[in-house]
This record gives structure tokens, sequence and C-alpha cells, in this order.
């Protein structure tokens, strides 16, 4: 049973026709929100310098978009090493399979960048999936040109190259690839053709 109102109900039906409207009031109450509670909370002065990661890439004159992806996973090992999806293309737009993101090995104590793997399997939500097994190995999606398929690379932060492949895209992974989990989209396609019903537990 739902716990709105009628008039709720009708309101909230009537902002979806006028998007425009929806998303002024919703900033407006957001601006107010802020306002009367946000003001109020204890701001934090920092003995750090504070530095923003995209001003630490190549070229300054370029427009770099850092992101990360889903909050299940931490970008950084315990040794300051940080996983970083980049690209230049803006994330407002969808994701194209023609450009490419960048993910980047960044040293935060030396704020350089010690590889830089360029991968096309990707969204703007999960980036590539990339994600630490341990503290020196870490594992992304790519998509095999010659053997036209999704892959997982696994890169060594101490080698800092590539050192093994496995066959299928990781979605998750326990452990130093202990064992890992997967989507298959063609069988999950497959199986809403047959009418079948796919439960994920």
């Amino acid at each position: 049973m739902s716990t709105y109102s009628y008039r709720e109900r009708q309101f909230a039906k009537v902002l979806n026709n006028m998007p425009r409207l929806k998303n002024f009031l919703k900033r407006g109450y957001a601006f107010l929100n802020y306002s009367l509670y946000g003001l109020k909370i204890p701001r934090v002065i920092s003995d750090y310098n504070i530095h923003r990661v995209g001003d630490c890439l190549y070229d300054k004159k370029e427009a770099f978009e850092t992101f990360w992806g889903y909050y299940d996973k931490y970008p950084m090992n315990k040794f300051g090493l940080v996983l970083l999806n980049t690209t230049l293309y803006t994330t407002q737009k969808p994701p194209l399979s023609s450009r490419t993101i960048h993910v980047l090995l960044f040293d935060i104590e030396h704020s350089r960048v010690l590889l830089d793997i360029e991968t096309r399997t990707y969204n703007w939500q999960q980036g590539c999936r990339t994600h630490w097994l341990n503290d020196e190995f870490f594992i992304l999606n790519d998509f095999d040109d010659i053997a036209q398929r999704y892959i997982a690379r696994v890169y060594s932060a101490i080698q800092l190259k590539e050192i093994k492949r496995f066959n299928y895209p990781v979605q998750d992974s326990f452990g130093l690839i202990t064992f890992y989990l997967l989507i298959i989209g063609e069988l999950i396609h497959y199986a809403q053709i047959m009418g079948i019903e796919i439960f994920l537990k």
C-alpha cells in the first residue's frame, strides 16, 4: 500500500508530464533544504593541501572527467595507489563503443600516473568494473578485438603490466580470484525470448 496520499500521487503525476517544472521545483526544494539545514553544519578545516586529481593529469588544457563506479568497491589500496576511470568525453551523454576511457593507476603521494590502460568496455555507472583483488593486483573488463569477446584483464601494481586474462568479463570477485562472478547477457536475452524467468539471488 502506498504511503502517499491521493493528492500527492496526483501532484506527482502532473509533474511527470512537465519535466522542466519538476526539475525546477526539485532544485528549489534542495536549495531550500540546504539553506535551512546545510548551512548549520560545522565546517572542517584541513591541515592538508587539497588537489583535484584532474589537475595532475597530462595536459592541463584538456578537461578530464574522472569517476570510479559503484560504491561497493574502494578505489585505493593500502599503499595509496588509486584506480580511476577518466575520459575527455562528457559523462552527460551516453557512452559510445567508438570512444574509450582510460583506467589510471594513480600514486596519490607523488601525484603521478603509474599506469594508463585504455578500454572501451564501460558505462558511466560502473566504469569497466575495475577493482582491487588485493593490494597488488587489480582487474578490469575490456573487449578483445581479435577474439571478438568481452574479457577480464588482471594487472600488477608492482610490475606495472598485465599479468593474466580471463575469457569472460568480471562483475565481482573474491580474493585473489578464488572465484569471480559474471553476467552472461546472451543467457539472459535467450531466457527472455523463451519466456524463462531468471531469479538472481
